[in-house]
This record gives structure tokens, C-alpha cells and sequence, in this order.
């Protein structure tokens, strides 16, 4: 087990050289470089992230990143080793070699913290698992009661050359978007522009913060202007570098003002969706929506993605696309008081969903 920056960093170098091997796109944008900006970030997570690591010979076979939360179950307290749930780490799972690696490396693992005296847990709470992961599987072979319900579902739309980004756009939608556009273009030309070619990740990322505090995130509380350890996080990963992981920020101009701008990920074949901001004082021009169609038009002209994933299921995103992704939340129970207390609860909470 590895906890904090100074584990990470003692495992980075193999975690990069695993997933430069690994079979399988398992892990998502899930990249020592990701951890390390949010561990620099967010210094009071420090002693709270573990990785748990196997290894094959000398090579990194399997990184299982965890960290120990606390909640109440009937007025019992219950220990809780679960993903990290901040929404930046949205899509969770394993970083692996191969399926033989992960059967046998999450047995290893969870040995060793059945054994490990800083992590006393109840509950082994893995989030947000994508419906194809080798994770969900594996978990049944730890020789501790488990179960498995859905967690949450995103959408996703294909931008592969062969795809029609739009084709399942809602046609009010689409008329929305033509009329937003013409009236957009009263004032001023519509251009989009992305990072790094067309504008600095500098003078972009200032412009998506200030857009974003300036909507209904501000008034939440939620924009990363109102958070110096998020607003620091997003400029790390903006401003470093990684083979695996790329941000990129996608900025929508009316004539000179900027009236949009959505802040991705990008890995692999897949963009993420991540954090999209618009001037509510054009909302009913749907600036947000022009900048998304420009997007999916990007990303098919590029030919480098095969989907773009919006990370979400609000009522907005179903008129874009029908195409689900479904995530699944998988526990691993260990046999505790508070443990069983929250296997029985589970199964209560399943048979009276099945009766309704």
C-alpha cells in the first residue's frame, strides 16, 4: 500500500509504464498525473488516499486508488474504503494490466487490507465502475459477501467519421440552436475556438472561471473561482503535461465577448465533457448548447475520438442523445457489525425497490 504524494510519486513511473503496455482502455482518464495534481491541490487529502499496488516480477500489475471515509448506519459507525468521490474523478475503476492481473490483484489487495492495522474498514465501496469493467467480476472472487446495483448513467455520442453527431438531436433542439445562432449573429460573428492553437490554455482557462462564477455555479457556491484548492487543480492539470491525459478548454465568441466555454478531458479516443459554462445573459440564444454542437463537429473533423462523453444524464443531455453509459456501484462487505449492518440494509433496500 502506497498512501499520499510521496507514495504516488514512488509509483509513478511504473504506473505510466503500465498503462503505456496495458490490453485494455481500463482506468479511463484515471493517470498518476491526474492524482498528482489533485494531491498538490488538495493537501488536506493527503494522508487519506491510498494506492493499492501489485506487482508482477517487477512490473505494475494492478493500481487500486482508495481513500477512508466515514458515514452512520443506524447510528453505527461505518468505515468506508471507496474510490475518491470529488466530481473531477467522475468515472472510476481499476488501472490494470489485464483481466488475469486484476482477478488475482484485487484478492492481494484486499488481503492486505484485511491485515493492514491503518485501515481499519467495514466496506469496500468501489463507485462509479463502468458496466464493462473487469472490476465487477473480480470482486466476487474475494471470498466476502458482495453486491452490485447502478450506480448512475451517462450519455455518450459516437464522433466517429462514419457517425452523424446530431442525428438524435430532438428536432426543438435543433431549431433552438439555428435560431440562437441567427440571433448570435446580430451582433457579432460566432467563432469557436480551442485550445492550444486558437487561444492560450492561459487566457482560456481565465475565461471559462469567469463565466462560470458568473451563472447559477456561482450563486451555488460550486465554481472553481470560489475554491482555491479546485481553481488549482484545474489549472495544474491545464498547465502540465501527460502522455495519457490532455485538458483542453473550448471557448464560444460572439463578436469579441466570450459567451461560452466548456473545460474536457481528453484520453484516448474518448473527450470528457467535464465542466461547461456560458453567459446566462445570452441563455436564451442557448450559447451553451452552440458551443457543444461545435464541439461534436470538432471532434468528428479531428478523427482522433471515437465518442464524446457528457458525464451526465440531467434532463438536458436526452436531447441529445438516447446512447447510455451505465456505471455501477460495487461493495465488498467484510465481516464486521458495521459491515453486516450495511449488507442486511442493502438487501432490505433491494427486496423493497423489487416489491414497488
Amino acid at each position: 500500500m502506497k498512501r499520499g504524494l510521496p507514495g504516488l510519486l514512488s509509483i509513478r513511473d511504473d504506473w505510466t509504464a503500465l498503462l503505456r503496455r496495458r490490453s485494455e482502455r481500463i482506468g479511463y482518464f484515471h493517470t498518476p498525473f491526474l492524482y498528482e495534481c489533485f494531491l498538490r491541490s488538495h493537501p488536506r487529502w493527503e494522508r487519506s488516499i491510498v494506492f493499492g499496488c501489485v506487482y508482477r516480477g517487477d512490473q505494475l500489475a494492478v493500481v487500486l486508488p482508495l481513500t477512508l471515509s466515514r458515514m452512520w448506519v443506524k447510528g453505527v459507525p461505518l468505515r468506508q474504503l471507496r474510490f475518491v468521490s470529488e466530481p473531477e474523478f467522475h468515472t472510476c475503476d481499476a488501472i490494470v494490466a489485464d483481466r488475469e492481473a486484476l482477478d488475482s490483484g484485487l484478492r492481494l489487495i484486499c488481503d492486505e487490507l484485511l491485515k493492514h492495522r491503518d485501515f481499519r474498514w467495514d466496506v469496500l465501496l468501489l463507485t462509479r465502475v463502468p458496466e464493462d469493467s473487469p472490476l465487477r467480476q473480480a470482486a466476487r472472487q474475494v471470498h466476502l459477501p458482495t453486491s452490485e446495483m447502478v450506480d448512475l448513467q451517462t450519455r455518450i455520442i459516437p464522433v466517429r467519421e462514419s457517425d452523424v453527431p446530431l442525428k438524435n438531436v430532438s428536432s426543438n433542439l435543433k431549431d433552438k440552436l439555428r435560431r440562437g445562432a441567427r440571433d448570435l449573429a446580430k451582433t457579432g460573428p460566432v467563432v469557436h475556438r480551442t485550445t492550444p492553437n486558437d487561444i492560450s490554455m492561459s487566457e482560456a482557462f481565465d475565461i471559462f472561471v469567469r463565466l462560470e462564477a458568473s451563472g447559477w455555479k456561482g450563486a451555488d457556491g460550486g465554481a472553481l473561482a470560489q475554491s482555491d484548492e479546485n481553481r488549482r487543480f484545474y489549472e495544474l492539470l491545464a498547465t502540465g503535461k501527460d502522455e495519457h491525459l490532455w485538458a483542453r478548454i473550448h471557448v464560444l465568441n460572439c463578436g469579441d465577448r466570450p459567451i461560452a466555454a466548456a473545460y474536457m478531458f481528453e484520453c484516448g479516443r474518448v473527450c470528457y465533457y467535464l465542466r461547461p459554462s456560458y453567459d446566462e445573459s445570452v441563455s436564451a440564444q442557448s450559447p451553451g448548447h452552440l458551443l457543444l454542437e461545435q464541439i461534436l463537429n470538432w471532434a468528428q473533423r479531428s478523427g482522433e475520438f471515437d465518442h464524446v462523453n457528457l458525464l451526465s444524464d440531467a434532463d438536458w443531455v436526452h436531447r441529445w442523445t438516447p446512447d447510455v453509459q451505465t456505471l455501477w456501484r460495487v461493495s465488498v462487505y467484510r465481516r464486521t457489525i458495521p459491515g453486516m449492518l450495511a449488507l442486511l440494509r442493502h438487501r432490505i433496500s433491494k427486496r423493497r425497490r423489487g416489491a414497488s
